[in-house]
């Protein structure tokens, strides 16, 4: 059972904020019920609503509850299914995107998708919002870096523009520059 939900989480996650969610919550859960020696659905639930934020994770296992699936809510359960969203932090590629105004969640899985195909490796995005570099994106993904933002190419303009200026003065004799 904890492969479903777990494939379940796979495709859903792309967001580091929602992993990291995920993993603080899956590790709640267990704790809070490690040792029960049987998981009765009013417990769980009860357990369940204190300690599950997420609204992903509490969506996938408010179905496995609704369909009495209790046994994923096992410690061993639970454990292996903490333990296979700790490898998929591990072996997740963790991008770096700085955009200048939010996207929408499909665009951002979109995105997702897109470099996943592109890298053939699951795809985690730390999103970060913001509004000074005016448009378009900043990727960084360990020491490389990719800046597609209109700062960014205004300032290359702008750099264009003097050099042409000093030229131009230069040419003319002008020593103001």
């Amino acid at each position: 059972m904890a492969t479903t939900i777990y494939q379940q989480l796979y495709d859903a996650i792309y967001k580091k904020s929602v992993l990291e969610s995920v993993f603080i919550n899956l590790e709640s859960l267990s704790e809070k019920l490690k040792g029960s020696k049987k998981i009765t659905k009013d417990k769980l639930i009860e357990v369940f609503d204190k300690s599950v934020t997420n609204p992903l994770l509490k969506e996938i296992m408010q179905k496995e509850i609704a369909a009495d699936n209790l046994s994923v809510f096992s410690d061993k359960e639970l454990q292996a299914l903490t333990a296979k969203i700790q490898d998929m932090t591990n072996k997740a590629k963790i991008i770096d995107m700085t955009i200048a105004i939010p996207l929408t969640e499909p665009d951002l899985k979109e995105i997702e998708d897109k470099l996943e195909a592109k890298m053939k490796i699951k795809i985690i995005i730390n999103l970060k919002v913001d509004p000074t570099i005016i448009g378009g994106v900043m990727i960084k993904e360990d020491k490389y870096i990719f800046d597609a933002s209109l700062r960014n190419h205004l300032k290359g303009y702008e750099s264009e523009w003097v050099k042409s200026l000093r030229k131009t003065r230069k040419e003319m004799n002008d020593p103001a520059l």
